[in-house]
């Protein structure tokens, strides 16, 4: 392992380890007369003896391409091999799906589509590059919210016990490494048999790690069937993943090409979906900052806020009707109650299956006629029509929806909450120099007294809001406030 300060080929000052692999260790380190961060990674010593270095930097530094990092160079050093490529800031794919984090449709097939777009150009190269080691470990979440595939360089053959080893298909030995890269690697590899498809395999494995929040078992035939998902991600990514991942490799997609084919179609068909319905409770925004800030009160699901969100309203709107009509029969204003609630209930469910059919013109008609019915003096009302409006990416007419709330003299933490969110969201549509979130600090902290003032324990919004505010924080965009 490199110390911190040493210096290689008279170039390349290492900072800091950033990875660990079987393929080797991974560097952050600094070239000298350019200024500039690069990673360096140190190729696993059981490889060495097995590399054309000079035809491995020839085939890599050629290679170009927007989801893919760009190799500088190879190094050979005191006997060990390294190589130089560009350094990606940010986080892995695995680094957010380990914290639970939840990802919209849009998201799921929009990456889907760039990392089949990186493995088809490597597919395409003469000869083909094998990834083999495709996993959310090795998907750099960049800045600018799209992905860059990495660690696709060597090709190895001989018997390696159990290591993962990163190959380019060619460069090798003929022999191939025997190994698992836990719950990713194809189960076609325990014939050493590492091709195109090996690659679609562990993409499908990725995708459905990404899509469903369960990651694949070690064990493939332990896995759940995609068929389980069917109440939370769509039936044509499940379509996609399950072709992907079948157990033959016969039955899979014959290459890259014809699974992007399939993403593209979905993607033009039901690009406009917002929501994969998960059970987890934090959600990214993929702008600079990466955090979650497609989150709110719905995170706990439409049907659970509604169930909450109705029971109370009904209570409202019986006080309210008693106290205005109290010399009408109590049986007509009871049924009068259960009426209006039925048709807020009813208004506000055509609105989410409107957005997620990306009718969006349809969801707006019923969130204006929401807002002329009588219970739409009640809160929770407005905060779900507030998050139809986020679900379509409307930020500034939930806002306004939020606004209209507070004159109706509510004061409820969940206003300011969802009110910090949606401002931060609002943010992560501008080019990242103009982007600002000081009025986030500001909505956060009155949500925060409010929460205290309220005497709750517990709120999964505060809870979500303070992940936020804490990746704010962490990524220098705010200031900790004492």
């Amino acid at each position: 392992m490199l110390e911190t300060g040493v210096i290689l080929d008279h170039t390349y000052e290492i900072l800091e380890m950033i990875g660990r692999g079987g393929g080797g260790i991974v560097y952050k380190a600094r070239h000298l007369r350019l200024n500039k961060l690069v990673a360096v990674k140190k190729v696993a010593d059981n490889a060495l003896g097995k590399l054309n270095v000079r035809g491995e930097a020839d085939i890599l530094k050629n290679l170009r391409h927007t989801y893919l990092p760009q190799v500088y160079d190879f190094l050979e050093v005191d006997g060990q091999i390294f190589t130089v490529m560009d350094y990606i800031p940010g986080h892995s794919l695995d680094y957010y799906l380990k914290r639970g984090t939840a990802f919209t449709v849009h998201q799921v097939v929009t990456w889907s589509r760039q990392l089949c777009e990186a493995l088809s150009y490597l597919h395409r190269q003469r000869p083909p590059i094998i990834h083999r080691d495709i996993k959310p470990a090795n998907v750099m979440i960049t800045p600018e919210g799209n992905v860059c595939l990495i660690d696709f360089n060597i090709s190895f053959g001989g018997a390696v016990e159990n290591e993962v080893l990163a190959v380019s298909n060619g460069y090798s030995p003929p022999e191939q490494v025997l190994s698992f890269s836990q719950g990713y690697a194809a189960p076609a590899q325990e014939d050493a048999v590492v091709d195109e498809q090996s690659d679609i395999y562990s993409l499908g494995a990725t995708i459905y790690h990404m899509a469903t929040g369960v990651k694949p078992d070690k064990d493939w035939r332990k896995t759940p069937p995609v068929s389980a998902y069917r109440d939370r991600v769509p039936e044509a990514l499940l379509r996609i993943i399950g072709k992907a991942m079948a157990p033959k490799p016969s039955d899979r997609y014959r290459n890259a090409e014809e699974m992007l084919a399939d993403l593209k179609r979905m993607e033009g068909r039901e690009g406009k979906l917002r929501y994969i319905r998960t059970m987890r409770c934090v959600s990214i925004s993929v702008g600079l900052i990466l955090t979650a800030v497609f989150l709110s009160v719905t995170v706990l699901g439409w049907k659970k806020m509604k169930e909450e969100q109705l029971e109370q309203m009904s209570k409202a709107a019986v006080q309210e009707s008693s106290a205005a009509l109290a010399d009408t029969d109590a049986d007509e204003e009871t049924a009068f109650d259960e009426a209006e609630v039925k048709r807020v209930e009813s208004l506000l469910d055509d609105a989410r299956d409107y957005v997620s059919q990306g009718k969006f013109a349809e969801a707006e008609a019923c969130c204006q006629e929401l807002l002329q019915e009588k219970a739409a003096g009640q809160l929770s009302v407005y905060l779900e029509v507030a998050d139809v409006y986020r679900a379509m990416n409307q930020y500034s007419a939930a806002r306004q929806i939020l606004y209209l709330a507070l004159e109706k003299g509510f004061s409820d933490y969940r206003i300011a909450g969802t009110m910090a969110i949606a401002v931060c969201e609002e943010q992560e549509q501008l080019p990242v120099e103009n982007r600002s979130y000081e009025e986030v600090q500001t909505w956060y902290n009155q949500a925060a007294a409010q929460f205290k003032a309220s005497g709750e324990k517990d709120s999964q919004l505060m809870a979500v809001l303070e992940d936020i505010m804490t990746q704010l924080y962490d990524g220098g965009w705010l200031s900790r406030q004492p």
